[in-house]
């Protein structure tokens, strides 16, 4: 299956994990800057254009997984995406890097995660991986 991912940047954690899981299971996979195409998505078929190319991507989407997901407000999964803030895979607790604990972010150390309606959890393994890169003396 050809997938299209639209980032702005490869390197972000969650770009990377999509790109990997997609790779990992066989499909042909491509990050396209949102910023530098055009998104037809007025007709039946939408579709994707890069520099007057039209990018063909299979429309059907591939398993989506809830337990590979978190609902983060932008600033603040920018701040996941660098490493600069992450969960903690046991307690399910924030933290942060030493440099936003003077900023207004500190609040967020420690606070957990809001329970999800249907009970599930975060794939604790997904959260250690990106634990282990988390930037914690920046």
């Amino acid at each position: 299956m050809k997938l299209g991912i639209l980032s702005r940047d490869p390197g972000l954690y969650s770009t990377r994990r999509l790109f990997e899981a997609a790779e990992q299971r066989g499909h042909d996979v491509r990050v396209v800057d949102y910023l530098r195409c055009y998104m037809n998505i007025t007709s039946r078929h939408p579709q994707v254009l890069l520099r007057g190319e039209t990018l063909k991507f299979d429309a059907v989407s591939g398993r989506n997984s809830l337990d590979n997901g978190l609902l983060l407000r932008s600033d603040i999964h920018a701040l996941f995406d660098d490493h600069l803030l992450w969960i903690e895979p046991d307690s399910l607790t924030v933290s942060i890097a030493l440099k936003l604990r003077s900023t207004t972010y500190a609040e967020l150390e420690g606070q957990g995660l809001r329970p999800r309606i249907d009970g599930s959890v975060p794939n604790r393994q997904l959260l250690t991986d990106h634990m282990r890169n988390a930037r914690t003396d920046a």
